[in-house]
């Protein structure tokens, strides 16, 4: 696993990363990003460890979590088999170190912080500032040009970076162009939690569950999902995709795209309403409602 000096490197989760998100109300569980419909998450009451692990669980859906956030777990030289990447000794050798980045990163310092800061990063995320920057280029009248003619008509002194990403991730995904960043962050975040023991794998569960819905019903195929992510992430760096640390992140994606046994050969169309298989049981998934 690759270390930095507090434990694991964890590049993707920061305090600038967490402090754009404001706070929002948010509806029941749909399929829009915000607004009507918005998905949410709930976490009620102390801590208590699952009944069961995460053998348990059906393989497809593990996989399709575990997924939608291999970008950041490659990169992160974590396990692509497990629900917040570590599993084994592992899980409790770098529990300390994910907790510290939950809290540098996020703000999160315990089970009670889980609720708020996903639910920020689902209204909000970094999707509200896209969807001002499409404003922008629409006013300009640039959505109707190719991405090259559109930058050569903004001048010198604009922030390039931005409209550039923010006009290439629009013509491919339109308003959703950045979703994936927020949706599989908030995943990858569920999972960091769980690792933290901050919510249950039953917990983690019923909270990833909607959201991983709300991606199937935005995007059409894992391509979406990963490219989504990664405008996102070359948004919130303020840098084009083939700037360095975007490049680093594309190329994971292809390493992960041409790997023996890749993640993203879980069909993408998975129903993971019933989660739980073996033993006599069986667990329905839904969002909280108090």
């Amino acid at each position: 696993m690759k270390q930095s000096g507090r434990g694991i490197r964890v590049k993707m989760i920061s305090v600038t990363a967490a402090a754009v998100l404001g706070v929002s109300a948010l509806g029941a569980c749909g399929s829009s990003g915000s607004g009507e419909n918005a998905v949410s998450v709930e976490v009620e009451g102390k801590y208590k460890a699952s009944d069961f692990e995460q053998l348990d669980i059906s393989s497809d859906t593990t996989k399709w979590i575990c997924a939608a956030y291999a970008i950041y777990t490659k990169y992160n030289d974590k396990s692509l088999s497990a629900i917040g990447g570590l599993e084994g000794d592992d899980r409790e050798w770098y529990r300390d170190s994910i907790k510290e980045e939950l809290s540098g990163g996020w703000g999160i310092k315990g089970r009670k912080d889980v609720e708020r800061v996903v639910n920020k990063l689902l209204a909000k995320g970094h999707k509200e500032e896209y969807a001002k920057t499409i404003q922008e280029l629409k006013k300009k009248k640039l959505l109707d040009l190719s991405t090259e003619e559109a930058m050569a008509n903004l001048p010198d002194d604009e922030d390039l970076s931005r409209y550039q990403v923010a006009h290439e991730a629009y013509q491919k995904y339109g308003e959703h162009g950045i979703d994936g960043w927020d949706y599989c962050r908030a995943l990858q975040i569920l999972g960091d939690c769980y690792q933290a023991e901050y919510i249950n794998l039953e917990e983690c569960l019923d909270m990833s569950l909607p959201i991983a819905e709300k991606l199937q019903s935005t995007y059409e195929s894992w391509e979406g999902v990963a490219e989504s992510y990664l405008y996102g992430f070359s948004f919130w760096k303020e840098e084009l995709p083939d700037d360095y640390e975007s490049q680093e992140r594309w190329d994971t994606y292809e390493e992960l795209k041409t790997m023996q046994a890749s993640p993203y050969e879980v069909d993408y169309k998975h129903k993971a309403g019933k989660y739980l298989e073996g033993r006599g049981r069986e667990k329905e998934s839904g969002c909280r409602t108090g």
